[in-house]
């Protein structure tokens, strides 16, 4: 069994209880007391720690308890109190502390000075003792529980003796592991967790009555204790980082199948951020610019739009009036001469070809070019020249 630390901080003036008559020699810094003891026994050792701080180491811790008090039908003062064996530790700043039973204690003291030790037995039942060591320290030992001792008077009730729990992440208790709870039980379960606790039963079956004065289920928390009783599970969530001490209590009288329930650390999901690494520092590598030429790249071959030739009509010009001016002849008698018959020259119309109009050079759409007729000029109307014949005297 894992030794279990236990801190006792004493005053200066060494306690001297009416209880202890003598004392055992206390040889280095340990008692032995765990080869079982006998009926009837009162020992006290005393510590000294002048100035200091005693801290106590439990190694082996088994006396009788009040479930092996109604196992023999003894104890008539009653062995919920621990009045049948027992360790009680004094200080003679007036503290003292009784406990018993199977468990390691867990006990703290806040006083400067020696301590005394003192145990007893009774007639009946026997048990094996306890083994411990001890320091004395200038140093004032830390409790791990004050917050749940300072909210309830767990330490009282437990006698300073708890069986802790293990979470991994939880734990399951059951008492009893089957049939029925032994009367006469004082047991105290201490489970530790900095997160959220969660309790889950999965029977609940303990002697019932109002106020539960017979059996009950004590859970004490840092905001107080309850007790629970009946076949009703209680309804239980213990503050954020809270201990839990749960004590079990049983008379002599009715005993049922006791309770089972579920220990669970609800640890939340750690919140671990990014890490902050910042971008290496890396110049950018000094690579000139790769000497490309442009691309030679013709420029699209792009087809002129399609536009059609304006279609504009030849020019109307009329032909030239080129007539003869209209001399009137000399009214000189003609002489009765037959005229030559001179015929008209032939004289061909102008050949005037239509304006050659060269198209833009745009490729003209296949359309037939417009059939432009030759102007019709019509031939100069020229009268023959009216030549009179020579006035020759008839022979």
């Amino acid at each position: 069994m894992a030794a279990l630390l236990m801190y006792i901080a004493v005053v200066s003036v060494a306690p001297d209880p009416s209880v202890c008559t003598s004392y055992e020699m206390v040889s280095g810094s340990a008692i032995d007391h765990s080869s079982g003891y006998g009926a009837g026994e009162v020992k006290c050792w005393r510590i000294p720690c002048s100035g200091g701080y005693v801290s106590l180491t439990w190694n082996t811790f088994e006396t009788e308890d009040s479930e092996h008090c109604y196992d023999i039908g003894g104890c008539s003062s009653g062995c919920p109190g621990c009045n049948c064996d027992y360790v009680i530790i004094y200080t003679t700043a007036g503290n003292s502390e009784r406990m018993c039973g199977t468990s390691l204690p867990s006990y703290t003291i806040a006083d400067v000075g020696d301590v005394v030790i003192h145990f007893k037995s009774d007639n009946l039942k026997h048990r094996a003792g306890f083994s411990l060591g001890f320091t004395c320290s200038v140093t004032a030992p830390t409790d791990p529980h004050t917050a749940i001792k300072a909210a309830t008077s767990v330490d009282a009730d437990c006698h300073h003796s708890y069986t802790d729990l293990t979470l991994t992440p939880a734990s399951t208790l059951s008492v009893p592991a089957s049939g029925t709870y032994k009367p006469g039980l004082s047991q105290c379960y201490r489970v530790a967790c900095s997160h959220q606790l969660q309790l889950t039963w999965n029977r609940f079956d303990i002697e019932g009555g109002a106020s539960c004065p017979n059996d009950k289920v004590v859970l004490y928390t840092t905001s107080g204790k309850t007790d629970h009783c009946g076949s009703m599970s209680p309804s239980l969530t213990p503050p954020m980082g809270s201990d839990v001490v749960l004590l079990m209590e049983s008379d002599g009288a009715t005993e049922l199948t006791g309770f089972e329930v579920i220990f669970e650390c609800l640890t939340p999901a750690p919140d671990t951020p990014a890490p902050d690494t910042p971008a290496p520092d890396t110049p950018a590598p000094d690579t000139p610019a790769p000497d490309t030429p442009a691309p030679d790249t013709p420029a699209p071959d792009t087809p002129a739009p399609d536009t059609p030739a304006p279609d504009t009509p030849a020019p109307d010009t009329p032909a030239p009036d080129t007539s003869a001016p209209d001399t009137p002849a000399p009214d000189t008698p003609a002489p009765d001469t037959p005229a030559p018959d001179t015929p008209a020259p032939d004289t061909p119309a102008p050949d005037t070809p239509a304006p050659d109009t060269p198209a833009p050079d745009t490729p003209a759409p296949d359309t037939p070019a417009p059939d432009t007729p030759a102007p019709d000029t019509p031939a100069p109307d020229t009268p023959a020249p009216d030549t009179p014949a020579p006035d020759t005297p008839a022979p």
